[in-house]
């Protein structure tokens, strides 16, 4: 299993566990306003140009100014743009995240996440009236490499507020801060791209069967060297 420690290096077309957490492992979550601020930035900063274009239009929100996409007129010509990275799975936890992404261009990944835990990292510090890093590193990265790892994760991912002691929620469907109401097909607002999962586990009902039934160990061992168990490897 690959383990890229340079984020610059991130292949292209590749999917990637991303996680991380807060600077000693303190809480980044503490109540629901910090947990949907995080969530409106992953969606948001998906819309974010990339460094190859020109196609800029300036706005401003939540008292920064930004660059989105805008519409590409001219049909003959190729867009000079592109969506970072496809957002496919979630979970926020109290003092960290997982994330399930494909990069869609060169440094789309580091794109994305800068943009993410800077704007995150800005409004907490505001709003605590705290100064300095927020998180623990930029952010970990490992590669997925076969279909049965990448469907095994996304199922370690969203049993995560399950794996606590005591558990953050009763039932899956009861934890709003993951992608797991996305891929059962509950939710009322997407923010993930669920084409590739969706075309993996057959239906919205599948998948919920799928997690509900946990875990195995023989299924776990497809998950060696993908997981928080082994943070940021030296």
């Amino acid at each position: 299993m690959r383990f890229n420690k340079n984020r610059d290096l991130l292949e292209t077309g590749e999917i990637y566990h991303i996680f991380n957490r807060g600077v000693n492992r303190q809480n980044i979550f503490p109540d629901d306003e910090a947990y949907s601020y995080f969530l409106h930035l992953l969606g948001h900063c998906k819309k974010f140009i990339t460094p190859l274009t020109h196609h800029r239009k300036k706005v401003e929100t939540h008292g920064e100014e930004i660059f989105l996409l805008r519409p590409y007129d001219d049909e003959s010509k190729p867009p000079r743009f592109r969506v970072p990275v496809e957002l496919q799975a979630f979970v926020l936890m109290p003092n960290h995240f997982h994330l399930l992404v494909r990069q869609l261009v060169d440094g789309g990944v580091s794109l994305y996440l800068s943009r993410i835990c800077n704007a995150f990292t800005r409004a907490f510090n505001q709003r605590f009236k705290r100064t300095g890093p927020l998180w623990e590193k930029r952010f970990a990265a490992k590669v997925v490499e076969s279909e049965n790892s990448y469907l095994q994760l996304i199922r370690y991912i969203h049993l995560n507020p399950f794996k606590t002691s005591p558990p953050l929620a009763n039932d899956l469907r009861e934890y709003r801060y993951s992608s797991y109401l996305e891929m059962a097909g509950l939710a009322d607002k997407k923010i993930c791209d669920l084409e590739f999962p969706l075309d993996l586990v057959g239906s919205f009902r599948n998948y919920d069967s799928f997690v509900r039934a946990q875990i195995t160990p023989e299924e776990g061992s497809s998950l060696k060297g993908l997981t928080v168990e082994d943070w940021f490897e030296n």
